[in-house]
């Protein structure tokens, strides 16, 4: 796994998760494509990325949905070995220790 800087997002203001996610990838040499809307993104992304069992490369995508919206509608990427980068409108850009959630929509890796 290459190392990658990744702490200089954390000060990016009004930074979503999604355009974070797709930094991270392009700073580990991967292409994460631009989607249309989260509850079309499984769909805009298609052979571009396939599921995992685990988040554990630089790059992996942790899908989720907090907000209970019946899709994945929020994205954090791994950043680092145990930790994911993402972030939210009220809290922006934020780095925690991964970890499973109930919200938890699938874990994913992008296809080189």
């Amino acid at each position: 796994m290459t190392a990658i800087e990744w702490r200089d997002i954390l000060g990016w203001e009004r930074a979503t998760c999604w355009v974070i996610a797709q930094e991270v990838c392009r700073r580990a040499g991967l292409i994460l494509p631009s989607i249309g809307a989260y509850d079309r993104a499984r769909d805009d992304l298609g052979p571009a990325i396939e599921e995992v069992a685990a988040p554990n490369k630089i790059g992996d995508l942790i899908a989720a949905d907090p907000t209970k919206k019946g899709y994945a509608s929020h994205v954090a990427v791994v950043v680092e070995p145990g930790y994911a980068l993402s972030a939210t409108v009220v809290h922006g850009p934020y780095c925690w220790p991964i970890a499973r959630m109930p919200h938890d929509r699938g874990y994913w890796r992008v296809r080189q």
